[in-house]
């Protein structure tokens, strides 16, 4: 299991259960932080598609979005953004990076 995915967050999971186990790692574009598909996505990837590999979330991402990200099964999320993370509302995150790998 060598291939990593890049999928838009419209990307139907019902096509892509079919493939799911073949992926090492999945990266879900994250349009605006606003969206609630990614939630549900990653969910449904861990629970129903039962994926075990690298779950990442790319794109516009809010540091206070990061416990929610874990609960619904990511590993990783990834800002596209460049932040000063001295400013609100980032500086309640201390040491957060744009590359930032979720702790179990």
């Amino acid at each position: 299991r060598s291939l990593q995915l890049r999928a838009p967050i419209d990307i139907s999971l019902r096509t892509l259960s079919t493939d799911v186990e073949n992926f090492s790692t999945i990266s879900i574009q994250v349009v605006s932080f606003t969206d609630g598909r990614i939630f549900s996505m990653g969910h449904s990837l861990r629970r129903r598609y039962r994926y075990d590999g690298v779950l990442i979330a790319v794109g516009d991402i809010l540091p206070q979005q990061l416990s929610l990200f874990q609960r619904c099964g990511f590993d990783r999320v990834e800002l596209d953004l460049e932040f000063d993370p001295t400013a609100a509302p980032y500086a309640v995150l201390q040491g957060f990076q744009p590359h930032h790998v979720i702790q179990a």
